[in-house]
């Protein structure tokens, strides 16, 4: 048993050996970094910025100051020789700019056009129409008969409209065939006048109409069917609408 407290003793002694130790190297580490801050040496910033400290890479100064000198060069050229309106005036359909003098790309004074509103693209809207009936059968026949076109224009023509195999048609076009002009003028009138006639316009988006819903996509596509254009005043388009307070097309 006696051997069993001296081993005891000595095993708290080698601990308490051990911690003296452990605080004695907190101690030096400490008494370190605090020689090595006071000195401006070191990365230890737990008690504030180091006491030794001062400006390096002074020259990085004037480098930056030349860059801004040069960044307000810039800005007072732009503003001298450039027009700032560019950077937030809407565009039109063309590039140009709506409330500008002088656009880059055209001759087009719009400085007092500066709203801008979305017009009818009438070539897209009746684009499918058109083609019906030119493209019918009765028109082929038509044309055949009347003898108006020469070979190649034939030909173009018959490339144009998918009739006969040529580089510009992977297949057909799919549109609606009409054997007589009667047919074909009564059905492409029905497909006008769902789009021109304002009693009508409700006939344009169903599939019970003439065009059969094929407008159904077009606030999905507005820049397809819809221009940019430039205007005086947000009103002009009812300045353009009939006594009946819907504008016309023919």
């Amino acid at each position: 048993m006696g051997g069993d407290k001296g081993d005891v003793h000595a095993s708290a002694s080698q601990s308490r050996g051990t911690q003296l130790a452990t605080a004695s190297r907190g101690t030096e580490k400490m008494d370190e970094a605090k020689s090595l801050k006071d000195h401006g040496e070191g990365d230890d910033i737990s008690d504030g910025p180091i006491k030794k400290r001062g400006c390096t890479d002074i020259w990085c100064c004037g480098v930056f100051a030349v860059h801004w000198a040069g960044f307000a060069m810039v800005i007072f050229i732009g503003m001298a020789t450039g027009n700032p309106e560019k950077l937030y005036a809407p565009r039109d359909f063309k590039g140009d700019y709506c409330g500008v003098a002088e656009n880059w790309n055209s001759d087009s004074n719009l400085e007092s056009m500066a709203k801008l509103i979305h017009m009818m693209n009438l070539t897209e809207f009746v684009d499918s129409p058109a083609k019906t009936f030119v493209c019918s059968s009765a028109a082929e026949d038509e044309l055949r008969k009347a003898d108006v076109l020469t070979g190649p224009q034939l030909s173009n023509y018959m490339c144009a409209c998918c009739k006969s195999p040529c580089a510009r048609c992977s297949g057909v076009l799919g549109l609606d065939d009409f054997v007589t002009p009667e047919s074909a003028s009564n059905a492409v009138s029905g497909k006008l006048a769902d789009i021109t006639d304002s009693s009508r316009a409700g006939f344009m988006f169903s599939a019970s109409g003439a065009n059969g819903g094929s407008f159904n996509g077009v606030f999905g596509q507005a820049k397809q069917f819809f221009y940019q254009v430039c205007v005086t005043d947000c009103s002009v388009a009812s300045n353009n609408y009939t006594a009946g307070g819907v504008r016309e097309y023919t």
